[in-house]
């Protein structure tokens, strides 16, 4: 991504999260949507995913990779947030999975 680009990223990464109600969140909303992008990241190369998710202020906690469940733990000072990988259309066992359900 361009320099501008991590800046505007940082800069709204510089606002509170509203955590104390219960309405929608456009920031929460992006936060959540860049969580389920990057657990699609290659799980073998763990520094780039950290690194990926320390950008977004966050830590990694750990990742969960278990017969055709993928999924990582992530933290900030305020909460926790646990993402999914969802069906991989590449993935014969996970289009087989989804067949069985």
């Amino acid at each position: 991504s361009s320099k501008k680009e991590a800046d505007e990223i940082q800069n709204l990464l510089d606002k509170n999260l509203p955590t104390y109600r219960k309405a929608y969140s456009d920031r929460t909303a992006w936060l959540m949507a860049s969580l389920s992008e990057l657990v699609y990241e290659d799980f073998q190369k763990k520094e780039n995913l950290k690194k990926n998710i320390e950008f977004l202020r966050m830590k990694l906690e750990k990742t969960y990779d278990k017969k055709d469940t993928q999924a990582i733990l992530v933290s900030n000072k305020d909460f926790l947030v646990l993402a999914f990988r969802g069906t991989e259309t590449n993935s014969i066992k996970d289009i087989k999975t989804d067949l069985k359900t």
